[in-house]
């Protein structure tokens, strides 16, 4: 199957098969209130900028999410969208224009929206990222009435996008993917119609017939970009010809959505408390998301004798610098996550670039925000009796105990978390 997912935006729609542009009347996205805001925000900044001879903003890019209140010289004054979120979060992308060896300021008047690291930047139009860094900025405090950071652009760059964190999208998945387009053992295959018309997909990677079964999620919450690096670094291991990816092809089925929330995704939204509830709040007799209804059935569908481990990847609040397991109300399944996040303490004790990784921080039930069962993936997986495993793993957005995200160090720490369920899985095996 090919991944050939439909973005609509307010200039046409984009085929991500063969590149090409299809104009589409504009009165069809009238009545939808995310492109509109997109169109009307892109038309102003643009004839802000060429009228004030102003730096620009461009907002037509898959992810791109800021409302700009202003724009004066070289200064941009923004905020997130929060669209159909119900609560405040603090996703946002935007993309300015015009910048070549000028010194550009972003302000987030009177409130926060930066993680520890500051804003991620790109000079290439997202193709690689850098964090700004963790003194590039000045919080809002009651002395600053707005947090804001500064940069000085090089004079042969035009156009630079930040970003709250480092972003992973389809286009990125897709360049990964591209490496095992005839490759048996990676198989993509359709999941469900989204509720935006997006073809969402799966993979199925190992054996079909042996009990142990491998579920792994990520981008419940759309904007949880840094889990999909550690997702891929995983995919990557288990396709490499190493003795522990040998052992879990053959070994184990695997089945992964790699965008559960692909629709929030391309749109660039916050997908975090979305009304009338997230993804991750949808595992429900009647799911309102299809994705969720497929993988539930999905899910559900494992032969009596299984033994399931479901692992969904998420990222944690704004400010958090620790990664951790959150573990199940069932004590059989939170005493088995409890090994494994003792084997991955282990594995990244020693480990060389990667993100780093201590079990100490992980929440059991009853603690935290892991104190009532709701209906999240973790809780779900909980009433079958073939799970195993049944964890949500809380990956930090910009650092770990001191360690700086990268792009790299992610997928070098889902290297050692392949490998630390290829050890869980040799103890579970003839059990």
């Amino acid at each position: 199957m090919h991944i050939n997912c439909m973005k609509t935006s307010p200039m046409g729609i984009y085929s991500y098969k063969n590149k090409n542009t299809i104009c589409l009347p504009l009165k069809k996205y009238a009545l939808n209130s995310l492109y509109m805001r997109k169109l009307v925000t892109f038309f102003l900044a643009f004839i802000c900028a060429e009228v004030l001879g102003d730096i620009g903003v461009n907002m037509n890019y898959e992810g791109a999410n800021a409302i700009i209140n202003k724009i004066d010289g070289n200064s941009v004054w923004i905020k997130p969208d929060f669209r159909d979120t119900s609560t405040r979060w603090f996703y946002w992308s935007i993309e300015l224009t015009k910048t070549a060896g000028k010194k550009v300021s972003v302000y987030f008047e009177n409130d926060d929206f930066l993680g520890n690291q500051g804003p991620a930047y790109s000079f290439d139009g997202g193709r690689t990222w850098n964090w700004l860094g963790a003194k590039s900025f000045v919080r809002h405090n009651k002395d600053n009435p707005s947090t804001y950071f500064t940069q000085e652009i090089p004079k042969d760059v035009d156009s630079v996008r930040y970003c709250f964190s480092i972003p992973y999208t389809l286009d990125d998945f897709k360049k990964f993917a591209a490496k095992f387009e005839n490759n048996p053992n990676f198989k993509i295959n359709k999941l469900a119609t989204t509720l935006r018309g997006n073809e969402n997909f799966s993979l199925s990677i190992g054996n079909k017939n042996v009990p142990i079964k491998l579920v792994m999620l990520a981008r419940q919450h759309c904007c949880e970009a840094s889990a999909s690096y550690l997702l891929e670094g995983i995919l990557a291991e288990v396709m490499s010809d190493s003795p522990e990816a040998k052992f879990l092809r053959e070994n184990t089925e695997m089945f992964v959505v790699p965008f559960a929330d692909l629709d929030g995704v391309r749109a660039g939204d916050q997908g975090k408390n979305r009304r009338p509830h997230d993804h991750n709040r949808d595992y429900l007799e009647n799911p309102v998301y299809p994705s969720v209804k497929a993988i539930m059935e999905r899910y559900s569908s494992f032969p009596s004798g299984s033994k399931i481990i479901g692992i969904d990847f998420h990222c944690p609040g704004r400010l958090e610098s620790e990664s951790y397991f959150y573990y199940s109300s069932k004590e059989f399944v939170a005493e088995n996550t409890k090994k494994l996040s003792q084997i991955l303490e282990r594995l990244a004790k020693d480990a060389t670039d990667a993100m780093p990784f201590t079990s100490k921080y992980d929440v059991i039930f009853g603690e935290r925000r892991n104190n009532k069962i709701n209906s999240s993936f973790r809780h779900y997986t909980a009433l079958m009796d073939n799970t195993y495993i049944g964890t949500t793993f809380e990956f930090a957005y910009a650092d770990s105990y001191g360690v700086v995200f990268t792009p790299e160090r992610g997928r070098n720490f889902g290297k050692l978390f392949a490998h630390a369920i290829c050890e869980y899985v040799r103890g579970i095996k003839d059990k």
